[in-house]
């Protein structure tokens, strides 16, 4: 956990939902505190959200369309998890 990158999903603004919101805030608290990458299941996100598979999916797309998040490595059946990068230089989505 990353207590530097809990801090940074709170003061977040501009998300279209607040899944995306609690989205973040999920991929922060399994960000790694060294390298700020975080590499979530997608079982486990769309446990933690209580939401379905396709209300995770979208909220990861949006959160990446608004810079919050870059995706590094995309996972399939093949690489597994997929590794996702919060990216703390952006506070505000363009939305807003």
């Amino acid at each position: 956990m990353s207590w530097k990158a809990t801090a940074w999903a709170k003061e977040t603004v501009g998300h279209e939902t607040s899944a995306e919101k609690l989205l973040l805030f999920i991929l922060a608290d399994c960000t790694h505190p060294e390298t700020d990458l975080c590499w979530p299941g997608m079982a486990s996100l769309v446990e933690y959200m209580e939401a379905s598979d396709r209300t995770v999916r979208r909220s990861l797309r949006r959160l990446q369309a608004a810079g919050f998040i870059t995706e590094i490595r995309h996972g399939n059946q093949y690489l597994g998890n997929a590794v996702y990068r919060l990216n703390f230089d952006v506070k505000i989505s363009p939305n807003v």
